[in-house]
């Protein structure tokens, strides 16, 4: 009887996309005045070019009546903020700015970023509910010391600037952003998510012969081990959920291998892996049980298989495909 399990790799990457063109800025500082622009951040996501990144919210503004101060409503607003290596906002432009693929054709400089459109259009121009896709465009060189921005809802009127008092979108460039993570103080974001690769390596286990009765088969070779691969600091503040799904399916929580000339004989079987540090690892992990990988670059499992066979269970080969997954804690 054998098993075979598929060598995969795992990483936490972005995607590609556009957005409009941008604008003046000039230097006049104002004040940021606080009110509930929005009433929500929703549809994250970034989408990457060779050279540029784009990150998208979707925005529900509020109508803008009582928001804007004592001061008179001009313009939606998108206030954006970048990072230097400190997790300080600094004064970078990006390079493109849009609301539902409408540019913007202003921008003012500060703490923070404002952008706004002067023309009659929708739906910069909008003092009604609306809700907006907005996509911020950046040279990813500008990402470099800190790969995340924030997208805060705002309104530009004629005097002070007013931000959304919820905070911001905080979308990182990598990393899973579908949940939109908001932060209430966009001057103080918390350290982006990290790019992570995992690669993955197994050998095929061959179980022997197995007879009538639970067998224990542990696989202490290095050759026989399943390896995980990657940069260490890329993983050392994070915790995984390694499991496996497979060909042939489960049964009360466990593996099965099929007759090769017979689908319709089994034998269930689990799986327990163990890298000599953490407690070892029973699959499937239904529990979706976590662990720390090696801080050396490479972590390595030694695999035991506990099948059961009954009487009545026919002789011949057997044989399942298990496809490891590994993903970080949600």
């Amino acid at each position: 009887m054998k098993t075979s399990c598929n060598k995969t790799s795992k990483t936490i990457k972005s995607l590609l996309l556009i957005a409009t063109a941008l604008t003046s800025t000039n230097t006049l500082a104002l004040k940021l005045n606080l009110a509930d622009v929005s009433s929500g951040y929703s549809n994250c996501e970034v989408r990457q070019s060779s050279l540029d990144a784009t990150f998208y919210t979707t925005i529900k503004y509020n109508h803008a009546k009582g928001r804007t101060g004592p001061h008179r409503f001009v313009s939606r607003a998108l206030l954006v903020y970048l990072y230097d290596a400190n997790g300080n906002p600094n004064n970078v432009l990006v390079k493109r700015v849009s609301l539902n693929d409408v540019p913007t054709n202003g921008g003012d400089a500060g703490d923070y970023k404002i952008y706004y459109n002067l023309s009659n259009v929708f739906p910069w121009m909008d003092e009604e509910a609306v809700i907006a896709r907005a996509a911020v465009t950046v040279e990813k060189s500008k990402l470099a010391q800190w790969p995340a921005i924030s997208i805060r809802a705002g309104n530009y009127t004629t005097s002070d600037d007013v931000g959304d008092t919820t905070g911001s979108a905080y979308i990182s460039l990598n990393g899973n952003n579908s949940n939109c993570k908001l932060i209430t103080d966009p001057t103080l974001p918390p350290p982006p998510e990290k790019d992570i690769s995992i690669s993955v390596t197994a050998p095929d286990w061959d179980l022997g012969e197995l007879p009538v009765g639970e067998n224990i088969k542990t696989f202490t070779d290095t050759k026989d081990q399943l390896c995980f691969h990657y940069q260490p600091d890329a993983v050392s503040s994070e915790y995984f959920v390694i499991d496996a799904d497979n060909k042939n399916g489960t049964a009360n929580n466990h593996y099965v291998l099929r007759n090769v000339t017979d689908s319709s004989q089994t034998i269930p079987y689990r799986l327990t892996l163990n890298d000599g540090r953490n407690t070892p690892l029973l699959l499937p992990n239904t529990g979706n049980e976590q662990l720390k990988l090696d801080s050396s670059g490479r972590t390595c499992f030694s695999p035991t298989f506990r099948t059961s066979v009954i009487k009545t269970t026919k002789k011949g080969d057997y044989t399942d495909v298990l496809n490891f997954t590994i993903k970080t804690r949600s």
